[in-house]
């Protein structure tokens, strides 16, 4: 798939088109009927050393694309225009601020990115996700009140992040170790809305 862009790169920019005109003919309708809090779209171009294909070609093969739905964004007071990415997504997140996109999940764990360094080079991008998934998988909970306290506390103090697993539950996961995830969450967060099972 990476080298299509070198062997048949009219080849790739039809199939990014056509994905592209998906969104435009059955999801932008929908975003402009209800009117969102956020846009999600996924790209998982970034791996555990970093973009899998050049900046260069993000740009020019993605740009204009991402640019287009920032465009919608903005058009239509929607707040957050988020990618999904896996990976070391320090070379990303620039390229996705220059084509108006303002937010990326999940912050993979295992990808080791400084996510406080993230924030410092990016004050206004929103992040959301950051905390090892696996830390509510059964045998491992004696990790979950470390692994919120070394990252939620320092991110939320300048803004504009959301906390949450890095990507989606696993089938090791227990409830209650789902549940002691998210009361520690609740608790350092000091949220005054909703609560969490706690018995």
């Amino acid at each position: 798939a990476c080298m299509i862009l070198y062997d048949a790169p009219d080849l790739a920019r039809e199939i990014i088109d056509w994905l592209h005109q998906l969104r435009k003919t059955y999801q932008l309708p929908l975003v402009e009927y209800l009117k969102p809090d956020i846009i999600l779209t996924h790209e998982d171009c970034c791996y555990n050393h970093g973009m899998m294909i050049s900046p260069g070609q993000f740009m020019a093969f993605c740009g204009p694309a991402y640019r287009e739905m920032a465009e919608w964004k903005a058009a239509l007071g929607i707040e957050m225009l988020a990618v999904d990415s896996d990976g070391d997504v320090g070379q990303l997140i620039p390229r996705l601020i220059g084509l108006g996109v303002n937010a990326l999940y999940p912050l993979e764990a295992k990808a080791n990115r400084d996510l406080l360094a993230l924030r410092r080079a990016h004050p206004e991008f929103i992040l959301l996700g950051g905390l090892e998934k696996e830390v509510i998988n059964e045998g491992s909970e004696h990790l979950i009140d470390a692994e919120i306290q070394a990252k939620v506390p320092p991110l939320l103090r300048p803004g504009r992040y959301f906390p949450n697993i890095d990507h989606t539950l696993q089938p090791m996961c227990t409830f209650d170790n789902f549940r002691r995830f998210m009361t520690v969450l609740h608790d350092v967060l000091n949220n005054p809305e909703g609560s969490f099972p706690r018995t």
